[in-house]
């Protein structure tokens, strides 16, 4: 009920203003402000779904939010950390409860899940993600044998704001449409914005108002959330940060950490981001010999990375230097041939 007066709000509010602001995930901003800009068809006559749009904001006498958010730093930290790893976006899901009577969504954990690297066509993976099949049904299974539910979704935009894209907003109405049991929420990270020196990344949640029949989409509105700092860092978290860093070691995309991020590096930069988001149980001395912890271990994934791609070099050298040699010993076994049988007519 508290929903369906929520989305009834919202649909009044979005017929007096029914568009947010958009821009193009390019970071070419438009001047504009309505969402019709964001629908406008390109040259090709079909619409361009990697488009940004500005989120609406909730207004507490207008468009109250339907539901309060409280999000534990453990998740957070899990899915800054996942967001920073990659140039090309990464995914997962956010699981959790929620409590009818008081109308609050927890998260409590994030789970990270495995994408489909090669989808086809033009759209670049730094502006795309679809997760994978498989991992998706793992993680499934993994929140039900925790007991708890799927309450929304997290992914990355590593190289732009943290807003949706048409795609974006497309996807959370589905996943909206789906889990129609309770709330389900949406999360960007940015932790690369081109134009922010801050090294805190940027959380963005977000929720879609029912998708208008004018054009099939939902508003985005920007919703606030409560961090709660857990207690502890169980072992399956830990476990959970060890295997982050072990799949991006090689990793095609990874962020080299050693590089350098505005007057930083990129893992002084995550060590920063990071920080707000231990435990309770962890004191400063704790919290920074375990920030120093994980930079040893991402670094080290740099240096095994420069190796790789030292033995691959080599390797591809090697191969091209064989190829080449059996080439011209097929030439000059051919040449031999030859004069051996003008001799013989001779």
């Amino acid at each position: 009920a508290a929903a369906a007066a929520a989305a009834a709000a919202l649909a009044a509010a979005e017929e007096a203003d029914p568009e947010p602001r958009t821009s193009q995930r390019s970071l070419r901003r438009s001047r504009g402000n309505k969402l019709s800009q964001a629908l406008m068809m390109n040259s090709g006559g079909q619409l361009d779904p990697l488009t940004i749009v500005t989120c609406e904001r909730f207004n507490a006498a207008r468009t109250p939010q339907p539901f309060a958010v409280s999000i534990s730093t453990n998740a957070l930290l899990v899915m800054d950390l996942h967001s920073h790893m990659a140039k090309t976006e990464v995914i997962g899901y956010m699981a959790g409860k929620y409590d009818r009577a008081a109308r609050v969504l927890h998260v409590l954990q994030a789970i990270p899940c495995t994408a489909i690297e090669h989808q086809g066509g033009d759209e670049s993976r730094e502006q795309t993600v679809e997760m994978d099949p498989a991992s998706e049904m793992k993680a499934r299974e993994r929140i039900q044998e925790k007991g708890l539910c799927v309450v929304g979704w997290y992914h990355s935009h590593p190289v732009f704001r943290a807003e949706p894209s048409l795609r974006d907003i497309e996807n959370q109405q589905v996943f909206q449409t789906l889990f129609q049991d309770q709330p389900f929420l949406g999360v960007i990270v940015a932790p690369y914005e081109p134009d922010k020196y801050d090294p805190r990344s940027t959380v963005r949640c977000f929720w879609v108002s029912s998708a208008s029949q004018h054009n099939g989409f939902g508003t985005p509105f920007a919703a606030e959330f409560t961090p709660h700092q857990a207690e502890s860092l169980d072992e399956e978290l830990v476990a959970e940060i060890m295997a982050l860093c072990r799949y991006y070691e090689l990793y095609s995309d990874r962020i080299a950490m050693t590089k350098d991020w505005k007057k930083t590096t990129v893992v002084e930069k995550l060590q920063q981001s990071l920080r707000g988001k231990f435990p309770s149980c962890f004191d400063v001395a704790t919290t920074n010999s375990s920030l120093d912890l994980l930079g040893q271990l991402l670094k080290l994934g740099d240096e095994l990375q420069i190796k790789c791609d030292e033995v691959n070099r080599v390797g591809k050298a090697a191969f091209r230097k064989g190829k080449r040699v059996k080439t011209d010993g097929e030439g000059s076994g051919a040449r031999v041939k030859a004069e051996g049988s003008k001799k013989a007519a001779g």
